[in-house]
């Protein structure tokens, strides 16, 4: 037994109906990480190219909700600390990525 445990190599308990809905919840908002911060690239890139202001707002729409949903995502996986500092880095990331990008593509295509 030792460090496997009664149940031999199962060292953590079955996950209970709570377990299973943060967990749930943790894919569910990794996933919406990942498509809101690419719509909002998308929206900002073409909104500038375009000059259009609808989907400059739909881009900042986009990014408002990658932070609510950064912020399930943290609060589903209980994170502190350290990890909260990085979910903070995250949204600063995608942030400013599509504006250096367009800064970038700009300047090499004057």
């Amino acid at each position: 037994m030792g460090a496997l445990g009664p149940e031999g190599l199962n060292v953590m308990a079955p996950m209970g109906p709570e377990g299973l809905d943060a967990f749930l919840l943790a894919v569910i908002a990794g996933a919406l990480v990942v498509v809101f911060g690419a719509v909002y690239a998308a929206c900002f890139a073409f909104g500038r190219l375009f000059r259009s202001q609808i989907l400059m707002q739909v881009a900042y729409v986009c990014f408002a909700l990658l932070i609510g949903t950064v912020y399930v995502l943290s609060t589903s996986l209980h994170l502190e600390g350290i990890w909260n500092v990085l979910m903070v880095l995250l949204l600063v990331a995608y942030f400013v990525a599509p504006r250096m990008i367009w800064r970038l593509t700009a300047a090499t295509h004057e």
